[in-house]
């Protein structure tokens, strides 16, 4: 009877080891879990956040961009007008650089040439359009370090810049 006391205590005893040694590793198996679900939920989280701000971002953007690029391209006829009138104005600019006229009305032409060769927007003749504006903006640079000589230089090529300007756009 003894032999089978013992045998029931040690089976009791191994019961209450391995119901010990199931609950810690379920506690720690549990703890490990609750861990990695927080760093995944967080992980998740900032995930969710940068998409949201991502699709506030765009969703801003198409919003923005009709509105903005709502701006109608010039007409044909107007393209025209600039480029002709950007021609009289830079030959008005070269006559006033031969005639030597005052340091501010000549200024004040290479302004208005600039300003007036800005409305030219025309795709195919944007290249030589800007070689065109880069001249006018070395002989005005010249002209203001008193070389009147380059000025004049710089400025014929630039009204036979626009000429071409206005052939190129004549052959649309």
């Amino acid at each position: 009877m003894l032999a089978r006391e013992s045998f029931v205590s040690s089976l009791r005893f191994t019961a209450a080891a391995l119901l010990a040694y199931a609950t810690i590793s379920f506690m720690h198996i549990r703890f490990v879990m609750h861990i990695y679900y927080q760093h995944k939920v967080k992980f998740l989280m900032d995930l969710l956040k940068k998409v949201i701000l991502a699709l506030f971002i765009s969703i801003s953007m198409f919003a923005i961009a009709p509105s903005v690029m709502a701006a109608e391209a010039p007409s044909t006829e107007e393209v025209a007008e600039a480029i002709e009138e950007s021609i009289k104005l830079s030959g008005q600019t070269l006559a006033a650089l031969k005639a030597n006229e005052s340091k501010d009305s000549i200024l004040a032409l290479f302004k208005a040439t600039k300003t007036e060769s800005k409305k030219i927007d025309s795709t195919p003749v944007e290249r030589t359009r800007f070689k065109a504006s880069q001249k006018m903006d070395k002989a005005r640079l010249a002209f203001k370090k008193g070389n009147s000589a380059e000025a004049e230089e710089l400025m014929t090529e630039v009204v036979e810049l626009f000429a071409e300007v206005q052939r190129i756009h004549k052959a649309i």
